[in-house]
């Protein structure tokens, strides 16, 4: 299943049925249980809770705004902040988790990213990284150490590392073709015509120089972009020619990738989401076969997909299905009808 970030029936496109409400919900004894909506116009394609605020959440919309919600608002009060400079869809969000916490970033089909500040009651943008993919930017994501460091990955098969204490049209510090799997050096890679787009991204919360890709061929790579050099953060140092950022490719998916999420409490474990309809997870540390488990509750594509920072092996994913689903990776099926 290809994806072309051009052409508007893209799997990335939201279907008639997508939902065109942010909804707040809760877990109790019973499931989840929604305590808030808003009415967002327009298909959300990410949210992101604010790391700064409580209570505040954002939404990329498929009318290319960026809107800022206060939970605990009235709806009068809502959207708190609202941002219209991209042309096209928002595909992604990410705050800041280092010490700059009122950063947003937001990428979008219109080939950029965005950065904002979100602070006080005047929300404003910083910065505008155009052209940052040759195609579609489809993932956006800060270093969880390095304030000023994020990644990009895009429609031309490339992640791309960038330092935002550069201009914005500066050239990103560090691009790397996802391509291949173990062992090719770099030198070949940059050689080599990126097969698929890659769709998202992940920082290791251990590992500041390691993350997870998914593409549209269906693997998982993971991807240390400090292989060759020194002892700077990564960003800034470019892998030797002779050794293979890639240092693993799980594959098991039978469609593309559309989320990839770190563990935040085991350095080696993820879980991927696809349009296969299923969620996996994965240990790169075990010896032999790297998948765990695989969960197929959804009916629909798996396009969501977040471990809880609060409960050891808490899981939530969503898909087209309309559905949201939260479990333990202990061995809960996801479709019970209470698991805690």
């Amino acid at each position: 299943m290809l994806e072309n970030g051009k052409n508007d029936t893209s799997p990335l496109t939201p279907s008639s049925s997508f939902s065109k409400k942010k909804k707040k919900t809760q877990l109790t004894p019973q499931g989840l249980a929604q305590v808030a909506e808003f009415d967002t116009r327009d298909g959300v394609y990410d949210v992101a809770w604010s790391e700064a605020a409580d209570g505040v959440v954002a939404t990329a919309g498929g009318d290319g705004s960026v809107k800022l919600w206060a939970v605990n608002a009235s709806a009068q009060s809502n959207p708190a902040a609202s941002f219209q400079e991209h042309a096209r869809e928002v595909s992604s969000l990410s705050w800041n988790v280092s010490t700059r916490r009122e950063l947003l970033l937001s990428a979008s089909w219109d080939d950029s990213v965005r950065l904002w500040d979100a602070a006080g009651a005047r929300p404003r943008p910083l910065a505008a990284f155009l052209g940052a993919h040759q195609g579609c930017c489809y993932g956006v994501s800060w270093n969880p150490r390095h304030s000023d460091v994020f990644a990009t990955c895009g429609g031309d098969g490339l992640l791309k590392i960038w330092d935002a204490r550069r201009p914005p049209d500066a050239p990103p510090t560090l691009s790397v073709p996802v391509v291949s799997d173990p062992g090719m050096g770099i030198g070949a890679m940059m050689q080599a015509t990126p097969p698929a787009e890659a769709l998202c991204l992940d920082w290791c919360k251990y590992n500041d120089a390691l993350l997870a890709v998914g593409s549209v061929d269906r693997c998982v790579r993971l991807i240390d972009v400090r292989r060759g050099g020194g002892s700077s953060p990564s960003p800034l140092t470019a892998p030797s020619p002779s050794q293979s950022p890639v240092v693993a490719a799980l594959h098991g998916h039978a469609y593309a990738v559309r989320r990839v999420a770190f563990s935040p409490h085991q350095e080696a474990v993820l879980a991927s989401a696809s349009y296969d309809m299923t969620v996996r997870l994965w240990d790169a540390a075990a010896p032999g076969e790297p998948l765990v488990k695989v969960w197929d509750h959804h009916s629909e594509f798996a396009v969501g997909l977040d471990f809880s920072t609060l409960v050891r092996g808490r899981m939530a994913s969503c898909g087209w299905d309309d559905a949201a689903f939260v479990w333990s990776v202990d061995g809960a099926d996801p479709r019970a009808p209470s698991l805690f």
